[in-house]
């Protein structure tokens, strides 16, 4: 059975990684599974928030920040446990279009902070959760389409930072009293 799913993995990564690729994709992706444009954006946000925000935003930043943190460490562990090759290190014949990386590949890093980021945001904000849900799928599809994941390894860092963001919020709910002035 491993066997079995472990051949659809290499069947979707190579789908995603060769067979659709596109000029369009080939300059977008690259730049979608970039932290280089995200982080400065986000930290900016964050700035903004802290400073001219409500108790309510302040405290949705600083949900973000701690599942974020929890999200990406606890990656690191999973990584470790489970010392996945990256395809790029498995494979001669795929499109790299962004660096390999020398980490291990499950699960996704990029693929848990952004789904943890949108599900602490839909739980938040909603309307926003959803956008954010759509950026969360386009970096975790970015990651398979630049060569670096495979889609088994996206899936499993969806599912792992969407627990972790579902976790933090409802700790939070338990921590804070409903009636009190920083509860969302």
């Amino acid at each position: 059975m491993l066997d079995g799913l472990q051949s659809l993995d290499i069947w979707l990564f190579r789908l995603g990684n060769i067979t659709l690729a596109n000029s369009f994709f080939d300059s977008v992706m690259p730049v979608i599974t970039s932290n280089t444009y995200v982080v400065p954006v986000l930290l900016a946000y964050i700035v903004g928030v802290i400073w001219r925000g409500t108790v309510r935003d302040q405290v949705f930043i600083l949900l973000l920040i701690v599942a974020i943190i929890i999200a990406d460490q606890s990656v690191t562990l999973w990584k470790d446990l489970f010392l996945r090759a990256r395809p790029c290190h498995s494979f001669m014949d795929i499109r790299l279009l962004v660096p390999c990386g020398t980490g291990k590949s499950f699960p996704s890093g990029h693929a848990a902070n952004n789904f943890v980021g949108a599900i602490v945001s839909a739980l938040c904000y909603k309307r926003w959760g959803k956008i954010l849900f759509v950026w969360a799928i386009a970096v975790s599809f970015s990651r398979v389409y630049c060569g670096v994941h495979y889609p088994l390894d996206i899936l499993g860092g969806a599912l792992w930072g969407t627990f972790v963001g579902w976790l933090v919020f409802r700790l939070y709910q338990k921590i804070v009293p409903k009636t009190s002035l920083i509860a969302l």
